[in-house]
Order: C-alpha cells, then sequence, then structure tokens
C-alpha cells in the first residue's frame, strides 16, 4: 500500500515560502481560500509554524503517523518552530502537532488548538486547520480549548480516573521530572497509557526550574488521549471488516486466511462486536488491536497485488510508531540486546534524546510496557520480537471465549 517516498525538499520549499504545504491528493479536503487564510494566520503568529496537510497510509514511511511525519520534516530541515499536520486516518480527521525550540507556542498549546478545531469542526480537514492556526494567531488557544473541554465532558458517559505523575523511567534506571518546556506526561489508571506530549527535549542539566502540572490537567490529557485511541481503534477495526466484506477473495490462499486471522484476532482483544464494541479495561489492548488491524491491511493488500504475506516488524520501543526500520543495541540491566525501531526512535537515540515508548502504569509505578508483564505484549513486542501475533493472542485464556 505504500507508495512513493514523500519528496521532502519539495515539502519544504513550500513550507519556506507560506508556511503551508498542501499535498495535491489533499486538495479536495483544503481547498486554495483555506490555504490562502492558513497562511495569513501563520504570518500573523507570534513564532514560526509550519502546516502539512499530507496523505498518510498505514503502509508509507511514516506508517500512517502525522508525529513521525512531522518529526523526519524537522530532521531534514531543523527549523525552529510549531509544525501542525492533518491525520484524515480511518476515523474522524485530526490536527496534531510537535514543536521544537519554542518559548510560548509548544506542543501542548498545539494539541489544545487542535482538540478545539476538531470538536468546532468535526470531519473537515481544511476548516480545522484554519480555526487551528487562527486560534494560536489571535492567543485564543485556552479559552476554546476550555469551552471544547467542557462539552466533551459533558456528553462523555465514561468517568475520568483521578491520579497522576510527574516522572517517568528513561530506560536507564533513573527517574526524571517532568518540565513543562521537556514533556506533558499523562499517566493513566492501572494498565493504562502514560502518554507524552513531548517539546523539544533538553539535556536534564540544562537548568531552569521544573513546573509540575496540575492534576486536572493531566487529566484532561490523559482522557482525550485515552478516548482518541479507542476511536481511532474501533475505526480501524470496522473499516478492515468492511474492507474484507468489499474483496473477492477465495478462502483458500494463505495470505487471505492471514487477512481473516488478524481480523478475528482484534475482535477477540477489542471485545464484543465491532459495532458494538465492549471497552476494555487495559489500554495495551487498544494497541493491540491497533497493530493487529494494520496488519490485517497489509495482509489484503498483500492478497489484492497476487503477493505473500509478511508481517512487518513493528517499532519495540512504541508500536504505535512507524515500522522498524533497523536495529539498534539498547543497553539492558544486565546486557546488551538488539531490537528493531522506527525512523524517529533511531534519530532520538542517535541525538542522546529520550525516544517516546509506550509506557503504562503497573500497582501505581510508572514503567515501559515491555516491563509490565501484560501478555502477550510484552513478551513479543507487539510483534517486533514474536513475529506471529495472531498465535500469542490465541494462547491467552482471558480471550478464548470471547
Amino acid at each position: 500500500m505504500s507508495g512513493a517516498p514523500a519528496d521532502l525538499d519539495a515539502i519544504w520549499a513550500s513550507l519556506s515560502e507560506s508556511g503551508v504545504y498542501v499535498d495535491p491528493s489533499m486538495r479536495s479536503q483544503v481547498s486554495q481560500a483555506e490555504e490562502s487564510q492558513i497562511a495569513q494566520n501563520i504570518a500573523r503568529a507570534d513564532e514560526p509554524m509550519y502546516v502539512v496537510a499530507y496523505p498518510l497510509d498505514y503502509g508509507d514511511e511514516f506508517g500512517g503517523r502525522v508525529d513521525d511525519l512531522l518529526a523526519t520534516l524537522h530532521d531534514h530541515n531543523p527549523e525552529p518552530g510549531l509544525y501542525l499536520g492533518a491525520d484524515p486516518g480511518f476515523s474522524e480527521p485530526r490536527t496534531e502537532a510537535k514543536s521544537w525550540d519554542t518559548t510560548t507556542m509548544d506542543e501542548y498549546l498545539g494539541y489544545q488548538a487542535g482538540f478545539a478545531a476538531e470538536a468546532d469542526n468535526p470531519g473537515d480537514v481544511g476548516a480545522q486547520l484554519v480555526d487551528a492556526t487562527a486560534m494560536l494567531a489571535d492567543g485564543t488557544v485556552t479559552e476554546r480549548y476550555d469551552a471544547a473541554w467542557a462539552d466533551y465532558q459533558a456528553s462523555s458517559e465514561s468517568s475520568t480516573s483521578t491520579g497522576s505523575s510527574s516522572s517517568y523511567d528513561d530506560g536507564g534506571g533513573a527517574a526524571v521530572g517532568v518540565s513543562i518546556s521537556v514533556a506533558v506526561v499523562a499517566v493513566l489508571v492501572a494498565g493504562a497509557l502514560v502518554w507524552r506530549l513531548r517539546s523539544k527535549r533538553k539535556p536534564a542539566n540544562s537548568g531552569g526550574s521544573t513546573f509540575a502540572l496540575p492534576d486536572s490537567v493531566l487529566n484532561r490529557v490523559r482522557a482525550a488521549h485515552d478516548e482518541q485511541l479507542t476511536r481511532r481503534a474501533d475505526a480501524d477495526l470496522l473499516a478492515l471488516g468492511e474492507a474484507i466484506d468489499e474483496a473477492e477473495m477465495s478462502s483458500d490462499t494463505a495470505t487471505w486466511r492471514a487477512v481473516l486471522d488478524h481480523y478475528d484476532a482484534a475482535r477477540r482483544v477489542r471485545g464484543g462486536d465491532d459495532r458494538n464494541p465492549r471497552t476494555p479495561t487495559d489500554v495495551l489492548d487498544i494497541v493491540g488491536v491497533v497493530v493487529l488491524v494494520a496488519r490485517g491491511h497489509d495482509a489484503l493488500a498483500s492478497a489484492a497485488d497476487g503477493r505473500p504475506y509478511v508481517p512487518s516488524t513493528p517499532c519495540f520501543l512504541n508500536p504505535l510508531h512507524a515500522r522498524a526500520t533497523g536495529k539498534v543495541t539498547l543497553k539492558g540491566r544486565s546486557e546488551r540486546v538488539d531490537v528493531p525501531v522506527c525512523p524517529a526512535c533511531r534519530s532520538d537515540l542517535k541525538q542522546g534524546r529520550t525516544p517516546d515508548t509506550l509506557d503504562v502504569v503497573v500497582r501505581g509505578e510508572p514503567v515501559h510496557y515491555f516491563d509490565s508483564g501484560r501478555e502477550p505484549w510484552a513478551s513479543s513486542g507487539y510483534g517486533a520480537l514474536k513475529p506471529d501475533l495472531v498465535t500469542q493472542v490465541h494462547a491467552i485464556k482471558r480471550w478464548s471465549r470471547r
């Protein structure tokens, strides 16, 4: 399903001129008038802003992830500023952000703008980008976000859990305090994700005071990302089921069986019917659904092309990242190990930054998912260490009767 590699030079040529790049294939979603308005908003902002509307796909070099696209663009041409990207996705489109070397317009502010823009302009990529950049230029992000969040809380059927943390394990055993300029860490309830919205990372000895985020802010970020990931998993699972229904293929091929096996495994993990799913208590299971569905789509593409299906290797440090493109050697507690990682994590490690590892909370303490004991994810690395993830799922008794 992957096409030609992204022309990073062409993207940057447009960004350098106006601050906006709209891929030709996205023109139906972002009009010329909207692009002009985005550029005007960028021009009056206090800090540099770059906005990208690019068609993403599970099979592309970014693994279908906006943050990997933005990180790759920054690595290609490390200009400081707030980067916004449109994520069409399988579910409702949304705006995501990353930042490097900014003072006021940081990544969290970009997240808030994207959240409010999505709430007020559901399903409209162009309108979301216009709205988000206008908020950032006008300085109305906090007001708009608070209103959108209040509406979200009022309509949400799930209760917001309490509890938070302001430190995490950086993989070397040391607890690293969280600074607002370094990251926003949202610690979920037991077994749920620790989300880090990272701005430009600074060395631990860079000085400056550490600002402890209020619990209310951490809970807001936690709940929003928890809900966002669950919606993504449900929408992706539904889309795979519909794609299978529309496909005309023989059931006697190994590749086609792989499609059905991954779809069945994803439904087992998610629980219930894919059109009326049961909400799991463990967000690591939701990540598993996302990974299994992505593999199902890959297998479906292979079946359509008449190719044998070979499972791709996810990033060991965070399976929600792009696919692994090679291995790196990491130092464990007692030995060194080689693990597959994505380009973004490889870049972070190479530049001495803490990679965005998937973390969970176990008995009140944040740990990396592979130290959580939650199976089959911890031992298999979501397929990074044990490629046959379907077999791993079927070996778990808690899903045997679903």
